[in-house]
């Protein structure tokens, strides 16, 4: 099918497709999502040096069964594991497996967010190897990030085992000597007790962030600030606020909470994204465009940023630049189909078939299965707002790619009619029927194909 140049009284319809894949895109944040955290360590011999070929995972106390991927040590012994999800528990046990090796002592701390210690541990392992269970905290982002959960192991080779493990108790009990003064034990109690505060604290945010995991915002924006009283300038807080006063429709609270976020820690992903959002579904789109642009300094190849930002640029009609962004795009994230059809739209309008074309077949090549419905879709929402053409190329597209397509057939046929291509409609209004015989529109239709044909 050759596609024509876009015609005047169409640009109604390509800012409407526009905005929305900005709102479907919306939900793509690049962000550490609530709910997860960062655990990271290392695995070293006796004498401090990296072992190689050692896989780390963590099995869940909490779920049974439940264990994360393995993440390979590197040459200088450091694992990490970037996003563990601690919704549904914050027990986990971290696993060195290495063949020949067994664990001979493991050290662990976890600082929250609030740059409290509340988990730590020094632990040598005897022969059964039994791990210790360690609770993980999230420790926040970007150059305000106070957390940390760090795991470190020392593993020596299994006829090594008894030996070492033996020198290290005498080496231990050398060093411990008598008991801890009554100083060491007030401070002690005095630790627990601020311990147990910033876990009420904790358990305040996980509930709100619970409610709006399940769609509850308003009792989740409640939440974030009920927590906020106690910790005002969490910006992890700060910005899950503003997303649930966005999704209940609260704009302007929403800007101030991204905003604030920004204040805290100007570096927290996700922020300067959700503000261009908002400023998107505002029509404000200079202003989308400098929080994309600012997000892109995070996140240069987040394919979601250099999709909003190339729509931004469209928007305010700066098409050289759009295409150059949509590309970047493109190339980050070949399967986003939606990405081809907005340089299609851009080069259409130029009047460059070919290339619009081209973007056309690789939109359909992204998503084969999805594509006839996608420009179905397409398709109808440009018939709602009464843009015929638009509407006539998106569902021949969706029949060259499924001929069987039976309401494509209808709906376009409907589209000739109000483009008084009568003959075309009636060949796709008796398609439909033939598709489709028993279908309880199949009166209406038969009356209108008897009128067209007259």
């Amino acid at each position: 099918m050759k596609f024509h140049p876009r015609k005047a009284g169409t640009d109604r319809f390509m800012s409407l497709v526009a905005c929305i894949f900005l709102i479907i895109l919306s939900s793509l944040a690049p962000v550490r999502a609530a709910g997860t955290t960062r655990v990271a360590g290392t695995v070293m011999d006796l004498e401090g040096n990296p072992i190689p070929g050692v896989k780390v995972h963590l099995e869940s106390a909490d779920v049974k069964g439940k264990k994360t991927p393995s993440a390979k040590v590197n040459k200088k012994g450091k694992w990490s594991y970037p996003f563990l999800d601690i919704t549904s528990g914050r027990s986990w046990k971290v696993v060195p497996v290495h063949p020949g090796y067994m664990i001979l002592r493991v050290v662990f701390r976890s600082v929250d967010s609030f740059g409290e210690t509340m988990a730590q541990g020094d632990r040598i392992l005897n022969d059964k190897q039994e791990l210790p269970v360690i609770q993980f905290y999230p420790v926040g982002q970007g150059v305000n990030a106070r957390g940390k959960n760090e795991v470190n192991f020392t593993l020596v080779r299994k006829e090594d085992f008894v030996e070492f493990r033996q020198r290290l108790l005498r080496e231990r009990q050398a060093e411990k000597g008598g008991g801890p003064s009554a100083k060491e034990i007030a401070a002690q109690k005095k630790a627990e007790e601020r311990r147990r505060k910033k876990e009420k604290e904790i358990q305040t945010f996980d509930s709100a962030v619970q409610y709006a995991r399940n769609g509850q915002h308003e009792n989740a924006v409640s939440a974030f600030q009920a927590f906020l009283t106690t910790e005002p300038d969490n910006e992890q807080a700060h910005y899950e606020l503003g997303k649930s006063q966005s999704e209940i429709g609260n704009t302007e609270a929403a800007l101030a909470e991204f905003r604030k976020t920004l204040e805290l820690n100007p570096e927290f992903i996700g922020a300067h994204f959700r503000l261009g959002i908002l400023y998107a579904r505002s029509g404000r789109m200079a202003e989308a465009e400098t929080e994309f642009r600012g997000e892109l300094e995070q996140n240069p190849e987040d394919p979601s940023v250099l999709y909003n930002l190339g729509i931004s640029l469209y928007e305010q009609k700066k098409f050289d630049d759009a295409i150059t962004w949509l590309e970047r795009a493109a190339e980050s994230d070949p399967e986003n189909g939606r990405v081809y059809w907005m340089l299609a739209k851009i080069y259409e309008g130029r009047g460059d078939g070919p290339k619009a074309n081209a973007q056309y077949e690789k939109f359909a090549l992204a998503n084969p299965e999805k594509a006839p419905a996608a420009f179905y879709n397409i398709g109808q929402d440009a018939f709602k707002k009464r843009n015929r053409k638009e509407a006539a190329i998106a569902f021949r597209k969706a029949l060259e790619l499924n001929p069987e397509y039976a309401d494509a057939h209808l709906q376009l046929g409907y589209c000739l009619v109000g483009m008084a291509e009568f003959d075309n409609a009636v060949k796709h209004l008796r398609k439909f029927l033939e598709l489709e015989p028993n279908s309880p529109q199949a009166k209406e239709i038969r009356e209108t194909i008897t009128q067209l044909s007259q």
